[in-house]
């Protein structure tokens, strides 16, 4: 398996160039030169070849990026084109309105359970979604989120301490390796 270090300034910009390509994908554009893409960006045409030819060659000299396929393989490479389960603590105003949010499904991500310590909400719904209480979080993640599960709440975690209630063991999740057998590393 081949290893790519790319840089963290590259990683932190491909948001971005995922926003300007699903831009120019709404704007009907097939293709788009590093040139215009710099313009709309504030960037330099020659940092987005190099950051985007970490990737593969995504574009061809003289003619451009094709909007469709890039904005798909910045997807992929953001793991956006599965979806991603997560976990959502504190079902109060702002949690409510985060598990309502639809936007998120557009980039993969599914608020699959809700958690929160008060008695009062523990058994009602948020939309799909069934609150429970937060002592619950890593006998739930076991099952729905690939973590490991041990060390929940007055356990012994896999370190052998005690651990309070407060106290609970982080849960591990799984790294996913990049497409096509190739290790990205950020």
């Amino acid at each position: 398996m081949k290893y790519h270090k790319i840089p963290d300034e590259t990683i932190q910009r491909l948001p971005m160039y995922l926003r300007a390509f699903s831009l120019l994908e709404e704007e009907s554009m097939e293709t788009v030169s590093s040139k215009e893409l710099a313009v709309r960006l504030g960037l330099k045409s020659p940092q987005i070849r190099k950051d985007l030819s970490y990737f593969g060659a995504l574009g061809t000299r003289g003619v451009g990026y094709p909007v469709e396929a890039t904005q798909q393989r910045i997807r992929e490479i953001l793991k956006l084109n599965t979806t991603q389960k997560a976990a959502l603590v504190g079902a109060g105003r702002l949690g409510t309105a985060l598990v309502a949010y639809p936007g998120f499904s557009s980039f993969g991500l599914e608020i699959a359970a809700v958690f929160d310590n008060a008695p009062k909400k523990i058994g009602k719904k948020v939309g799909p979604v069934k609150i429970e209480a937060a002592g619950r979080i890593s006998s739930h993640s076991a099952g729905h989120f690939g973590g490991s599960g041990r060390g929940g709440p007055g356990n012994r975690g896999s370190s052998g301490k005690s651990r309070s209630k407060r106290d609970p063991e982080p849960v591990a999740l799984p790294y996913q390796n990049g497409p096509a057998g190739q290790d990205y590393r950020y």
